[in-house]
């Protein structure tokens, strides 16, 4: 299934563009958005890092809740 919007993948074959040689992609029949193994990864990877990030954002921003509650 599409990440994009859904639809159907089918698998592709094209020129990498930088070996001079061939890589399996998928494309979707309806948006015809690209994938590949490389590029999943990567996004998955890029989606985790972000998401600890707004982790430790919101943990800041409590702890920064907690000492400003503190009565001096």
């Amino acid at each position: 299934m599409c990440p994009r919007c859904g639809g159907l993948l089918v698998l592709e074959f094209a020129d990498d563009g930088w070996f001079d040689g061939w890589c399996q992609l998928w494309r979707c029949v309806n948006c015809s958005h690209r994938t590949d193994p490389i590029m999943e990864r990567n996004r998955q990877r890029n989606q985790a890092i972000a998401q600890l990030v707004a982790d430790a954002e919101a943990h800041l921003q409590l702890c920064s809740r907690s000492v400003a509650d503190v009565p001096r």
